[in-house]
């Protein structure tokens, strides 16, 4: 079935914005550039599809993790706001000791 002549169309919402924790930021200059572009890309595409498909594990209620390789950016969506905020970026042997508990409480006060 067409819409009516004159009737509006439904609007589109826009892409999520990326905000980047400082903590994470200071880790991704730390990796290789490979491994950065590899990221980069992952987290550009975070902003059009915060939850893809196949991609995305869920840690918490509202922390989410995307692979790359070896590598582990953790972040939380605010659909509210449409805000995609990355917590954590590092290799998948360290950036799961840095999840603890206080922290994750810290992180879901922050926006």
């Amino acid at each position: 079935m067409g819409r009516r002549q004159g009737e509006a169309r439904p609007l589109k919402p826009g892409p999520y914005r990326l905000k980047v924790h400082p903590k994470a930021v200071k880790e991704f200059a730390a990796l290789p550039k490979g491994v950065q572009r590899r990221i980069r890309d992952d987290l550009d595409l975070l902003a059009a599809d915060p939850r893809p498909a196949g991609r995305v594990k869920q840690i918490d209620k509202e922390i989410f993790r995307i692979r790359t390789r070896d590598y582990r950016s953790v972040y939380r969506v605010d659909d509210a706001h449409r805000v995609v905020a990355v917590l954590v970026i590092g290799h998948r042997r360290y950036v799961y000791d840095v999840l603890g508990r206080s922290e994750r409480e810290s992180w879901n006060q922050e926006s």
